[in-house]
């Protein structure tokens, strides 16, 4: 209540038309002050901002089920009003702006039995995935020691070292890999193209087809799975957005403070 009395008689005071005109100049100057200070604090208040990328990066088949691999790469900045007009007017003249890379997570999308779920897994890396004994692994290279995920379903967990090693020590090439266990894969064919790119995926009772729909910076769109066959029936549509998105601060170090991708 006394906050409210305060600000009244603050409003009340340049409200007063009377006084003389040293008293007019001192209003005139404390509104220009307050009009100044409230000015600075809007500019200087920082906004933020991510942008997401989206491609599929792989997908493997057998005649049973499909495994289709969503990478997505999280980057984002921030800055106070001025930086968000700069930004907005390159962005508009289409040019590049240089950004923080925040996260790196992993959709995955399994068709089985005539349906198709989706999970959407944080902070870990797409690539590298390969059937073994009839489940999904992750083989990625790097620094040793080389790390080893097995699919649970809904998530991957990391095998401890000697169990990893001992599957990787168990074939040469994933090209050998695949066709002893009689698995499709699509990879490198998987191309930033302009319009639509069709890919059969053939299973024992479903002949899918995966439609990549890329606009004219290679960048993808939307991801499609229908079957022909079946009258047109889709099983998957997901539009693909790389505009950035303001976000409040708690969302944005969420994605800043995230640990390193597994």
């Amino acid at each position: 209540m006394l906050k409210y009395k305060k600000l009244n008689k603050l409003l009340n005071y340049f409200k007063t038309g009377v006084g003389t005109g040293e008293l007019k100049m001192k209003k005139t100057l404390i509104l220009l002050t307050l009009v100044l200070a409230l000015g600075v604090i809007s500019i200087q208040y920082q906004r933020y901002w991510v942008r997401q990328n989206r491609y599929v990066s792989q997908v493997l088949w057998n005649e049973n089920e499909c495994y289709i691999f969503c990478a997505i790469n999280t980057s984002g900045w921030s800055g106070n009003y001025l930086s968000e007009l700069y930004i907005s007017l390159r962005e508009f003249l289409g040019l590049y702006t240089v950004t923080k890379n925040l996260r790196e997570d992993t959709i995955v999308w399994h068709f089985v039995n005539g349906n198709m779920s989706k999970y959407y897994i944080k902070n870990f890396r797409c690539g590298g995935f390969s059937p073994y004994n009839g489940i999904i692994h992750r083989f990625i290279g790097g620094e040793a020691p080389l790390s080893v995920w097995r699919w649970t379903g809904s998530d991957f967990e990391k095998l401890n070292q000697e169990e990893g090693d001992k599957i990787r020590g168990s074939f040469k090439l994933v090209n050998e890999l695949l066709a002893k266990e009689k698995w499709s894969e699509y990879y490198s064919q998987l191309g930033f193209n302009i319009g639509e790119t069709k890919f059969a995926i053939k299973l024992r009772d479903y002949d899918l087809e995966l439609i990549l729909i890329g606009d004219q910076n290679l960048i993808y769109k939307q991801v499609v799975v229908k079957e022909p066959k079946r009258q047109e029936k889709e099983y998957l549509r997901e539009d693909f957005s790389n505009i950035p998105q303001r976000i409040d601060k708690k969302t944005y170090f969420e994605f800043a403070e995230s640990k390193e991708s597994r």
